[in-house]
């Protein structure tokens, strides 16, 4: 990580050039931003008072502000395309700026920006007394000043190998990890990992590759990292990994390429007498007598034959009531099977099970953890499932976390901050139903969590199951620290107003077991405002939940 810049002499600004890496500068002025003096009079190159350093840093900080406004946040060149002058929004705002600090502006010609999260700018400051020199780095994004410009080391040895039997479209990836600067003894901030079907060897082909994730767990340069990438179609694949530091800064691996693992067979689409029959909603109630007719689909994603039973259950022996043995794809991905209860007088569990006949025998039962879980057929009256909306404040703990501020507490704010940005910025929300409405026994049939988005920038939020209790109005970053499952349970693109997000197998979690609510993320850079339980009534946070008592 660099030091802070400090104004010296007439050379600072081309050390500082040199020791940036290339991909990432944008140089103004063919180098130069010329602030040249109102008056005429003596002039050093040596910064002589803390006033002037003050007033110096000051600027510094409002030329950020201005870019990021002028460049719209990083959307538009505040540059000319021809080189030779700025925009003219941009050029008032920074002339408004100097004047106000006693300084007169006159710009020279400048290149134009060919990266747009970043510039780096050489400028001369003149006061009629005083020459001041400075080179600055800003993220155009935010408007801040990034002291670090080296990048996380390449990695050379990124390994792809197949699963062999293990997981749906498994891979496995290994490499060694690189430090935060080159190969320094630090860690990196994030991977990125993306895939193709053909060879990812320069940026541009990683750019058009498809992404798969970011992945936060970042060991220490030197350390041996390994990465499962799941659920890919069984062919060939191409792999490579973009890695960042928190500035910004990044750098590739090589290419590797490995065929994902064969997947298991599937049954879904279940139902009786059309009525859905899910995990989530285990149980068909009927009326005794009845015909119970039940249908399902199956499918295999690698086209492999299958054989497929129907087990049933009325006291404590499992019985195979019908097998279907060696089903074709031609067959089962265009037929509908089925099994009927006939006048069905008593209660029932049945699961199904099918295996394809690859070398590996993959198998799967629905629902899973068949025998132990099972659907079940009860005779008795339906009746329709209750809904509940938690929202109010004595059943809500909510706050966020703020990285910047790691000893801070906001469990009073009428706003949950989430943000994802560099030096460092992060912020996560924290949020936790209290579920003792719903009442002992119930079986949850569906959950949602609604939040009402003040502020977005139109990127997926992800919730993460929270693994240990908190205080809402005690907690920190610090005091957090890292206590939440790292794979997101959910994810959506939050836009103003209320937004809902599908939580039902986590609920359901929490109402059996431990319930410490979620913790709010970005996976990319980017910030939502949502509303507390603090905020008015209309903004408040609401967990939807329907249940059967």
């Amino acid at each position: 990580m660099k030091d802070k810049v400090c104004f010296k002499s007439d050379t600072s600004a081309q050390i500082i050039i040199l020791t940036g890496f290339v991909i990432a500068i944008i140089i103004l002025g063919m180098g130069t931003v010329l602030y040249s003096a109102a008056n005429s009079g003596q002039q050093t190159s040596i910064l002589q008072s803390d006033r002037a350093y003050n007033n110096f840093e000051n600027i510094r900080e409002e030329y950020g502000i201005a870019l990021m406004v002028s460049s719209e946040k990083g959307e538009i060149d505040p540059f000319n395309v021809s080189n030779t002058t700025t925009i003219l929004e941009f050029e008032d705002r920074m002339k408004t700026i100097v004047e106000s600090h006693g300084f007169i502006l006159n710009f020279t010609d400048h290149e134009h920006i060919e990266v747009k999260d970043r510039a780096v700018v050489n400028i001369l400051f003149a006061d009629g007394k005083k020459v001041f020199n400075d080179s600055v780095t800003y993220n155009l994004l935010t408007g801040e000043i990034i002291y670090d410009t080296i990048p996380p080391g390449y990695i050379y040895d990124l390994n792809a190998a197949p699963t062999g039997c293990t997981g749906d479209g498994f891979v496995e990836l290994k490499w060694t990890a690189v430090g935060n600067d080159y190969y320094e003894d630090t860690s990196a901030y994030k991977y990125e990992i993306r895939y193709s079907n053909e060879s990812i060897n320069t940026s541009a082909e990683f750019d058009n590759a498809t992404f798969y994730r970011y992945y936060y767990d970042v060991k220490k340069n030197g350390t041996e990292q390994i990465y499962f990438v799941e659920e890919l179609v069984p062919v060939r694949w191409h792999f490579a990994i973009k890695v960042y530091d928190k500035a910004g800064n990044f750098n590739f691996s090589n290419n590797a390429s490995a065929k994902a693992s064969e997947w298991s067979p599937e049954v879904y689409n279940i139902s009786g007498n059309n009525t859905p029959i899910n995990s989530n909603v285990p149980e068909l109630q009927v009326n005794a007598g009845t015909d119970v007719i039940i249908e399902f689909n199956v499918t295999d994603r690698d086209g492999d034959n299958v054989n497929i039973s129907f087990m049933i259950k009325n006291e404590s022996t499992w019985d195979k009531a019908w097998n279907w043995t060696a089903v074709s794809p031609a067959e089962y991905n265009n037929v509908t099977f089925n099994y009927t209860f006939n006048d069905i007088q008593e209660n029932w569990d049945f699961y199904i099970n099918v295996t394809d006949d690859s070398t590996c025998k993959r198998s799967k039962t629905s629902p899973e953890g068949a025998p132990d879980s099972n659907y079940t057929i009860n005779l008795t009256d339906y009746t329709p499932p209750k809904t509940i909306a938690i929202n109010s404040t004595d059943y809500i703990n909510d706050t966020y976390i703020d990285e910047n501020l790691s000893v801070s507490n906001f469990g009073l704010d009428t706003s949950i901050y989430i943000q994802s940005k560099p030096n460092p910025l992060d912020k996560h929300g924290l949020i936790k139903f209290n579920l003792s409405l719903i009442p002992p026994g119930a079986t949850i049939v569906s959950a949602n969590i609604s939040l009402y988005v003040e502020q977005t920038e139109n990127s997926s939020v992800y919730f993460h199951k929270i693994n240990s209790p908190w205080d809402e109005y005690g907690v920190n970053w610090t005091s957090f620290g890292d206590s939440y499952n790292l794979t997101p349970s959910t994810n959506g693109i939050p836009t103003l107003g209320y937004t809902n997000w599908t939580v039902t197998n986590d609920v359901i979690d929490f109402y059996a077991n431990s319930n410490h609510g979620w913790l709010i993320k970005f996976e990319v850079d980017n910030m939502t405002i949502f509303s507390s339980k603090e905020a008015n009534v209309v903004q408040r946070p609401i967990l939807y939940v329907e249940y059967y008592s």
